[in-house]
């Protein structure tokens, strides 16, 4: 298994220690390329066919919040890749 799908594989879960270069990580995996969503902490990922992910990147820390964690799954189930 790879280290991609170990990760998928934990986020689905939805732990409470999942981290933003984990997520990072899972996203590449998936094609996705991290953008500038405006100003601030706001990132956006893009996939090749145009689909978008909206994410606040955590600080100062950067262990991401459950229920962005939550969004993520429930895009990736949308987009049909989980």
């Amino acid at each position: 298994m790879s280290k991609t799908a170990k990760l998928v594989a934990r986020m689905i879960c939805i732990p409470a220690d999942f981290t933003w270069d984990e997520l990072c990580t899972v996203l590449a995996g998936f094609s996705f390329t991290e953008g500038k969503a405006g100003g601030g902490s706001y990132r956006t990922f893009t996939d090749k066919h145009g689909r978008k992910i909206f994410l606040h990147e955590p600080h100062p820390g950067k262990i991401m919040r459950r229920y962005a964690v939550r969004e993520v799954v429930s895009k990736l189930k949308e987009f049909g890749l989980l």
